[in-house]
């Protein structure tokens, strides 16, 4: 008969899985195979060929009809100054496309993509915090709830270790097991 921890950690390997593998399309991080283990003392989510850094993004906002933008002689408007303005582009950026409901123009705004290291700085936390167990337990006077109470946490990116912070816990490049402690690198 399997005690609480072991089916606990079965039930975990595909809400892991899941929300690594969303955590990583939401923030443009390529990645070939994510795979996740538990075991009753332990949870980790390994991923296999990540970018080094976020996809660019091409982002398309919609603004003002293309007649309420330009006039006559294909001058831009008020409306289409400041429409670029508000969207932090120069006026001659701007685009007009055909729509279902007539011609708009658009503003097209790149942004470029972060090294992964600094998303995941972010992103692990809410990956972790974000994680659903039947009876979480708060322990010491933090707020942040788990299953069980965290005592270490190891975050690689290759070699390197990710930093961030989460319940007062910092990561490191060392895990411990009953009687040995090793390293894990690249």
């Amino acid at each position: 008969m399997k005690n609480f921890l072991t089916r606990l950690a079965e039930q975990l390997i595909d809400q892991l899985q899941q929300a690594g593998e969303k955590m990583l399309k939401e923030n443009r991080i390529d990645f070939e195979r994510v795979a996740a283990f538990t075991t009753p003392r332990r949870m980790t989510l390994y991923v296999e060929g990540i970018a080094a850094e976020q996809a660019d993004l091409v982002e398309e906002v919609k603004g003002p009809p293309r007649k309420a933008a330009f006039d006559q002689s294909d001058q831009p408007t008020k409306a289409a100054t400041g429409f670029a303005r508000s969207q932090k582009v120069p006026v001659s950026s701007l685009v007009v496309r055909s729509t279902p409901a007539g011609e708009y123009v658009f503003a097209e705004k790149r942004i470029e993509g972060r090294p992964v290291a600094a998303v995941l700085s972010e992103q692990i936390p809410a990956l972790i915090k974000g994680l659903s167990f039947s009876r979480p337990m708060r322990w010491g006077d933090l707020d942040f709830r788990f299953i069980r109470p965290i005592r270490w946490l190891l975050s690689l990116l290759g070699s390197e270790v990710v930093d961030f912070e989460l319940g007062g816990l910092k990561p490191g490049r060392l895990t411990y097991g009953r009687c040995a402690i090793s390293a894990v690198t690249r």
